[in-house]
């Protein structure tokens, strides 16, 4: 896979924060064996974003995932010395893959929240950050979350937000 970000500036900033992750990810027993079994498979499965463009998203043209999230993916296969192989992911596939052994790593745009350091091992520096926008006509004025209770709206499935506006 060719990387998607040819100059040297993006692609330093990719290695020093994939790096970083990954030492940091490495402190656990746990995630030494898993290391391990990587290394001696020879292979290591990463989720990735399918559908977001530029951080993870599938070229309809040679059907293959570019983006930022599968070139950090790239990297981390390069320095354990074993093959990548990629799984794209919906937002709401991302955590389920993880908790299923179905992935070994996921790098899919998951802002990090207490409630997913409870369920799986947060990496930092973050790489990815979010926030979240609200979209509505002037006239609605929305301020806080509470102003969205019992109101039709349209979210991304899974998204972290979610919880915080459902009645």
């Amino acid at each position: 896979m060719k990387p998607r970000f040819k100059s040297k500036s993006c692609r330093l900033i990719a290695n020093v924060l994939c790096l970083a992750g990954w030492l940091a990810s490495t402190t656990t027993t746990a995630n030494a064996d898993l290391i391990e079994q990587i290394k001696q498979r020879g292979i290591i499965v990463v989720g990735v974003k399918k559908d977001v463009p530029l951080w993870g998203f599938k070229n309809t043209t040679n059907g293959r995932i570019e983006g930022l999230e599968p070139d950090l993916a790239e990297d981390i296969a390069r320095r354990l010395g074993v093959k990548l192989e990629l799984r794209g992911l919906s937002t709401d596939e991302r955590i389920p893959a993880l908790q299923s052994e179905r992935i070994d790593v996921l790098i899919a745009t998951l802002s990090h929240t207490q409630e997913r350091e409870k369920l799986m091992t947060l990496v930092a520096p973050d790489y990815y950050a979010s926030g979240v926008s609200v979209l509505a006509k002037k006239r609605d004025k929305f301020n806080v979350w509470d102003d969205l209770r019992n109101r039709r709206i349209c979210s991304r499935r899974g998204a972290f937000y979610n919880p915080r506006i459902q009645v």
